[in-house]
């Protein structure tokens, strides 16, 4: 299978694990477009996440990728706005496990435009 096609199932499951990936900023490069496909299903999926997980792991990944998707695409910081993206990162800027807090400042600067377009994960 694909890189996008494993992103994609793993996404849709709901439970998120750090990839190699995740890192690789041909992956972002290549399937930033590929999130805007099916109604934004994968963006949608990935805010909804945000939203309802209670795993930290899944949490701060699901914050990583929305920010990744923020500076690929063109229009991906409003689309992600757009989609309540900004609202869910917002609140777990003071969540209790560190790691998630870490990944949602970064996402939320790269949300607002502040955040590197070529960071790893």
């Amino acid at each position: 299978a694909s890189d996008w096609r494993r992103y994609r199932s793993e996404v849709l499951s709901g439970c998120l694990e750090r990839s190699s990936a995740r890192g690789d900023e041909t992956f972002w490069r290549e399937n930033a477009e590929k999130f805007t496909r099916d109604d934004c299903l994968v963006l949608r999926t990935l805010v909804h996440i945000l939203e309802r997980a209670a795993d930290p792991k899944t949490l701060a990944v699901a914050c990583h990728d929305l920010g990744m998707f923020a500076t690929r695409w063109p229009a991906g910081r409003f689309l992600a706005e757009e989609l309540g993206g900004k609202e869910k990162v917002a609140r777990l800027m003071t969540h209790e496990d560190a790691d998630v807090r870490k990944r949602a400042v970064t996402c939320m600067q790269r949300l607002l435009g502040f955040g590197s377009s070529a960071s790893a994960a």
